[in-house]
C-alpha cells in the first residue's frame, strides 16, 4: 500500500496581510453562487412539485403590484 502524504502549509501574519482582498472577495462570491445553485438543484430533486410551486408563487408576487 502506498503511503498518503499530506502537506500542511503554515501561514504567517505577513502572508495573510499581503493577500489580495479584492480577488478573495470575487472568488468568495463565485463560490457562493455555485453553492446556491447546488442548493436549488438539491431542493428540486427532493420535492419538484413544492420547488416549482414556490417559484410560481414568487413570480406571481413579483408581477402583482404591492
Amino acid at each position: 500500500m502506498a503511503a498518503v502524504v499530506t502537506r500542511i502549509k503554515t501561514f504567517t501574519a505577513t502572508d495573510l496581510a499581503t493577500a489580495d482582498l479584492v480577488a478573495w472577495r470575487k472568488q468568495r462570491s463565485q463560490l457562493e453562487l455555485l453553492r446556491e445553485k447546488r442548493l436549488q438543484q438539491r431542493r428540486f430533486r427532493r420535492d419538484p412539485e413544492d420547488y416549482l410551486l414556490k417559484l410560481e408563487t414568487k413570480l406571481i408576487q413579483s408581477i402583482l403590484p404591492p
